[in-house]
């Protein structure tokens, strides 16, 4: 199984203008399935922190109860329209008991849904989403844009279903998953260079290295007195580490054993497209 700490915090120019913090995060394991999820409400969308909460929720539920299914289909079309539709029908319900338009509930989403050797993550909006593998931090999916300058898709937008990124596969050496939103960004993402901050390694170490509680309290601490100072927007993460990982899982292999497994084409992953779903 793996281990996963996670943290929310209500950014500066929020505080300082009375408005809740519209980033979300969430956490369960249900049926042998552990699923992450991080949602950042759209700022234009009154009431996006509840759209984000019921996201996130419904979505890790969603996982739990249907992993199988969605990882077997292997038209990428079909699982994005099965999983909107999941949040459509939880949004509409939602908009019906608050008496408002889905789109006042706009988010972004983010989640990794893992299964055994098996996983699923998928990704609509901005933000990022990162792994650990053979020492190194990668990207598995940067952040999407819209069409104009500081604009991104939201759940709720039309064209959320060509612009989300869906990826299956099998674990193999990967041991760590590290998802966050833009405001994190700031402080944990190189945008030119396209790199996770090395810092996170250590924040992976402590998780293996001392009680997970005390490093989720250490991870909000910092990003209360720390984190937030970067940027005016709410900031969010959620790491999730393989309980069977080691802290040499940390250090780099050697690039002989590095073009030996490109050889051999141990890393494969099914990325599903956005447009042809394969």
């Amino acid at each position: 199984m793996w281990n996963s700490i996670r943290c929310e915090v209500q950014g500066r120019g929020h505080i300082k203008n009375s408005i809740p913090c519209q980033d979300k995060t969430y956490s369960i394991c249900i049926n042998g399935v552990q699923t992450v999820a991080l949602a950042d409400g759209a700022g234009s969308a009154k009431l996006s922190h509840f759209g984000a909460e019921n996201v996130v929720k419904n979505i890790c539920y969603e996982l739990s109860s249907k992993f199988e299914d969605y990882f077997l289909e292997e038209d990428g079309i079909v699982v994005k329209e099965n999983l909107l539709k999941n949040i459509k029908t939880n949004l509409e319900k939602l908009a019906f008991e608050l008496e408002c338009d889905t789109k006042d509930l706009a988010s972004t989403l983010l989640f990794v849904s893992i299964k055994n050797d098996k996983f699923i993550l998928a990704h609509i909006g901005d933000g990022v989403i990162g792994y650990l593998k053979n020492g190194e931090l990668k990207i598995a999916s940067q952040p999407e844009n819209g069409e104009f300058i500081n604009t991104t898709i939201f759940t709720t937008s039309k064209d959320a279903i060509n612009s989300m990124r869906l990826i299956k596969g099998h674990i193999n050496d990967i041991k760590s998953f590290i998802l966050m939103s833009d405001g994190t960004e700031e402080s944990f993402y190189d945008r030119r260079e396209r790199k996770l901050a090395e810092v996170l390694k250590n924040i992976i170490e402590k998780m293996i290295t001392e009680p997970v509680k005390e490093i989720q309290l250490k991870l909000e601490e910092s990003f209360k007195n720390v984190i937030i100072q970067k940027t005016t927007d709410d900031c969010s993460i959620v790491i999730l580490v393989n309980e069977e990982m080691t802290v040499e899982d940390l250090k780099i292999k050697t690039k002989r054993k590095l073009k030996i497994k490109r050889v051999k084409k141990l890393e494969k992953y099914k990325v599903l497209d956005r447009k042809s779903g394969s």
